[in-house]
Parts: C-alpha cells; sequence; structure tokens
C-alpha cells in the first residue's frame, strides 16, 4: 500500500491522507474462481464488497443519526480518487488560464457505511458539479443546477 499526503492549496494545514493499493500478479490470481467455481474476491476488493443483509442490518440501526460525529474514517475507491482529482485537475488549469489562482471546485461522492467496520464510510463514486467556487461567491455554470 502506497500512502500519499493531499494539500489543500488554501489551507496548507489541511491535509488527506489517501492510501491506494498496487494490484500484483497474486491478487489477479486469487480473485479467479475457487474450488466451488465460485468467484474469489481478491483483499484488494474485500473492502468494497456488500454483504446486503448486513448493510441493511446497520441502515435500519441508523447510528449515525444519534451521533453526528459517529464516522470517523473514510475509504475511497480507486475510482472515485481518480474522478476527485481530475475534477481538481481542471479547477486548477481554468483558474491559471484566466490568469489568476486555482478555481475551487464542487462535488458530490456516493458511498455507503461498512457493516465489517461500522464507524467507517465508504466511498464508491464521485460526480463533479457543474459549479465554481471563489473566495466571495460560487457561480453555477449550468442551467440546470
Amino acid at each position: 500500500a502506497i500512502e500519499r499526503v493531499a494539500r489543500c492549496h488554501r489551507h496548507p494545514t489541511t491535509s488527506v491522507h489517501l492510501t491506494t493499493r498496487t494490484t500484483t500478479m497474486s491478487d489477479k490470481n486469487a480473485s479467479k474462481a475457487d474450488a466451488n467455481g465460485e468467484a474469489a474476491i481478491s483483499a484488494a476488493d474485500a473492502k468494497y464488497a456488500v454483504d446486503p443483509a448486513a448493510l441493511q442490518t446497520l441502515r435500519d440501526s441508523v447510528p449515525w443519526m444519534k451521533d453526528p460525529k459517529y464516522f470517523t474514517k473514510v475509504a475511497l475507491s480507486p475510482s472515485a480518487v481518480m474522478k476527485i482529482m481530475m475534477h481538481c485537475q481542471s479547477g486548477v488549469e481554468k483558474g491559471i488560464a484566466k490568469g489568476g489562482n486555482p478555481i475551487e471546485v464542487m462535488g458530490m461522492l456516493l458511498g455507503r457505511p461498512d457493516p465489517i467496520t461500522p464507524k467507517t464510510l465508504v466511498i464508491t463514486d464521485a460526480f463533479p458539479l457543474p459549479i465554481e467556487g471563489f473566495e466571495t461567491r460560487v457561480v453555477a455554470d449550468d442551467d440546470d443546477v
């Protein structure tokens, strides 16, 4: 696993630790069918596999409604990380092209609680919003927003 630290350009003391994992040949072999012919889940993909019954039990108990600081950890899927980073890079390029500083970008995250480690929120996807933020205002580029 490789840990990277991303720093916010406006708040240099704020950082986000991103842990990514490189897939090896043994991981690829582990994801092939097991003895029963069913697809086995590799260690890298196990975090994103869902047990629907356990997830529904956790959703029914809604512990995050009782404790606003319930979630203490976040796990980001590799595809969500790539989408977030591409959207951030576009904000940097737009801002510099306009002759100024990088602009703030906005987006939405899609995720679920993790039934195995309940205080972890697993982010599975990210969606860029056509909204640009500045220190004093927010501009919506799309009429549908």
